[in-house]
């Protein structure tokens, strides 16, 4: 081979050795830049996370609402955060768990074996119409105690298996039924005394009772022992206000069914909403401005909210009314009621609020409401400024009008904060994120730094803005 040859082969050589020497400095400065910006999403996610965590009420001038978009992305990146570095395992299990605000023990007592075939709480017909998911199988409003179980039974990461190691420890009782809780206390006074009595059973949660009114029913129909060792427990409601609390003076209860039910132990939770997965766009224009859907027979006012809605409906089409039946408007196309309606009318029920409040909410609909005693008393620690979540008349005089009357930017300003708290009114089975269930850990974790008891509800307020009753301290 010539020299010049020669020379020729060493400079391709050198130049094949300088272009790979390029090639992986570029994979270098690639990979670089992707770890970097991985590590940036990783950063800004965590402070979001923690801001979430500690920053507990949205401001009405918030901004932190995402897309329907973004919000898969946020799904997405907390399946990374929880699961990063390994697939689900029990290690994993355990860092999970070190993230809850308590850890609790659920107590089977035969409860799967006796609810694997009913179709109820997550196990029930599901139904996906475009932007929403609802449950068709027709369940009562008082159902939270069933979902409840479900989520620590099966979805939960903040349940143990070793009830000496729960902060907190859950009774399978999924409704109201004396006869049940008879039951589980006799099982538990057999099988389990060693964690019975360590806290004195402040420590221990029913979750599956209604409201005060039947509650203090179900206390009525208990035996002396069971009633004796579920007093101190935590009870689990929907409904604070109950008739036959009527703010009166709780704090001379006497009677049994006064104590069972005492102030310092029962916690409001949410009622379990027929519909849930919105992923709509949620400052979207809606084809009425209102809606309504109950009965018109109490409380009196409803018949007027019905009767305006109706004269809207025929004038300017911008109210619809719905289903009167309680039953029926639970169920086939309240969905698309609250999905096509901007605020729905939501009077008061047999009490402050109704499972109406939650469907409307679960579809971003913003509520109107005619008594305090919906949020203020029922939901303080679900909505801490509830005007920023509602629209609140405390008349029924020419109600379409006052509607017409709020600014568009504060329609969305409403709509988004509705959007911000939706996941934390809501019982879903997802482990990664902060649903109702989130919410009553936070609470739990509070009741056992107070004390092992709640703080007093009423504390400085004496009345409450309430239509056709008298809502203050007797």
């Amino acid at each position: 081979m010539s020299s010049s040859a020669l020379n020729n082969a060493h400079q391709r050589m050198r130049t094949g050795t300088a272009t790979k020497k390029n090639l992986g400095v570029q994979r270098r400065k690639r990979l670089v830049i992707y770890s970097t910006f991985g590590l940036v999403l990783l950063i800004i996610y965590s402070v979001v996370v923690i801001f979430k965590e500690n920053v507990h009420i949205l401001p009405s001038s918030a901004t932190l609402i995402s897309s329907p978009a973004q919000q898969k992305i946020h799904k997405v990146l907390s399946r990374l955060q929880y699961s990063s570095n390994s697939s689900i395992t029990d290690n994993n299990e355990n860092w999970l768990r070190s993230f809850c605000p308590v850890k609790v023990f659920v107590h089977d007592l035969g409860f799967k074996a006796r609810t694997s075939s009913l179709e109820k709480g997550f196990r029930a017909k599901v139904q996906h119409h475009g932007n929403i998911s609802q449950y068709t199988t027709r369940f009562s409003s008082m159902e939270h105690g069933m979902f409840i179980l479900q989520k620590f039974i099966f979805h939960s990461p903040c349940v143990v298996e070793d009830a000496r190691e729960a902060d907190f420890i859950i009774l399978p009782l999924a409704n109201i039924n004396a006869g049940e809780l008879d039951r589980i206390v006799q099982l538990l006074e057999r099988d389990h005394n060693s964690t019975l009595f360590r806290r004195a059973m402040k420590d221990h949660v029913i979750p599956g009772l209604q409201n005060t009114r039947k509650s203090y029913q179900m206390a009525s129909a208990l035996s002396k022992r069971t009633h004796e060792w579920t007093t101190p427990m935590i009870k689990l409601v929907v409904d604070i206000w109950g008739w036959w609390y009527h703010f009166s003076a709780y704090h001379t209860y006497t009677t049994p069914a006064q104590l069972f039910m005492y102030y310092d132990r029962i916690m409001t939770v949410p009622y379990a909403s027929s519909v849930f997965n919105f992923t709509g766009d949620i400052i979207a224009n809606r084809k009425y401005l209102a809606s309504f859907a109950g009965n018109v027979v109490y409380p009196k006012y409803r018949k007027e909210i019905s009767d305006q809605c109706l004269e809207a409906m025929e004038g300017m089409g911008d109210c619809f009314v719905g289903a009167s039946n309680r039953s029926h408007a639970a169920e086939s196309l309240s969905y698309d009621l609250y999905l096509n309606s901007t605020f729905f009318f939501c009077p008061a029920g047999d009490s402050g609020p109704r499972k109406a409040l939650f469907d409307g909410i679960a579809a971003n609909s913003i509520p109107v409401v005619f008594d305090e005693t919906s949020f203020e008393l029922q939901y303080s620690y679900y909505f801490p400024n509830p005007r920023d979540y509602s629209v609140f008349m405390n008349s029924t005089e020419d109600m379409m009008s006052q509607l017409r009357d709020i600014p568009q930017s504060r329609i969305v300003e409403l709509q988004k904060n509705i959007a911000f708290v939706r996941t934390s009114v809501a019982y879903l089975q997802s482990r990664y994120e902060k649903d109702a269930t989130w919410m009553i850990l936070k609470q739990l974790e509070e009741y056992k730094r107070n004390g092992y008891k709640f703080l007093d509800r009423w504390a400085g307020r004496s009345e409450y803005k309430c239509l056709e009753r008298k809502c203050r301290f007797a």
